[in-house]
């Protein structure tokens, strides 16, 4: 039953894409937010099935989705809402993947034994990579814009690195799948969003593959837990 859930989360927002693309923006954001939903759903079934997820793990993830719900909401706000709120909606849509992200690292440090600290280099590296694309202008981000991605990248990196601390520590592999396909999907949707030069639309549909696949695997995490 989780599974078909997180297959039908996966379709619904693909075919949310395709609405996006048609201009349809208002279906697009309901649809978005429909399958978002499914995953936290799909999250709370998951919970209900597994007995050996203790109680505060399952919070974090449960958290991290609902976070996850939020945050498509506030991103595909710009969409359907006067154009001069985009910035706004971006720094709090981004806020709340960044609150997602914190929970889904403190679920993995709840199953970490032991300190290995070299991974977190990450968060200095994924920084650095921000910082860069924004310093060449391959991204436009000023300001307060470019403030909040920098953050981002860090809180990506720190993601990463409590994924492999966790893997590291016995943890099931899928926990380091998750964290690297949802890195891989910030990078991904960041550039789409912040692109000097205009990329193929088409390249929507990979960052939201990637995205509702770290999603799914946070919630299969629940049963593989830790």
């Amino acid at each position: 039953m989780v599974g078909c859930m997180l297959f039908l989360s996966i379709l619904t927002g693909l075919w949310m894409v395709r609405q996006e693309q048609k201009k349809k923006n208002t279906e697009a954001f309901l649809w978005k937010t429909l399958a978002s939903l499914l995953f936290v759903f799909a999250g709370i079934l998951a919970s209900a099935m597994t007995s050996k997820t203790p109680a505060m793990g399952k919070e974090l993830v449960l958290g991290g989705l609902v976070a996850g719900l939020l945050g498509d909401m506030f991103l595909s706000m710009p969409s359907i809402s006067k154009e001069e709120n985009r910035g706004l909606f971006i720094i709090v849509g981004g806020g709340c993947f960044a609150l997602g992200h914190i929970l889904y690292f403190l679920s993995f440090l709840g199953s970490t034994r032991g300190v290995v600290l070299w991974p977190y280099l990450l968060v200095l590296l994924l920084l650095a990579l921000v910082d860069l694309l924004i310093r060449a202008r391959i991204w436009e981000a000023e300001g307060v814009l470019g403030m909040g991605f920098r953050l981002y990248g860090a809180i990506s990196g720190l993601l990463l690195a409590g994924a492999i601390g966790a893997v590291l520590s016995g943890g099931h592999w899928i926990s380091f799948v998750a964290a690297l396909l949802f890195v891989a999907s910030d990078l991904l949707l960041a550039h789409l969003q912040l692109a000097s030069r205009k990329i193929s639309p088409r390249y929507a549909y990979l960052s939201i593959l990637l995205y509702y696949s770290a999603q799914a695997a946070f919630v299969l995490r629940l049963l593989f837990w830790p």
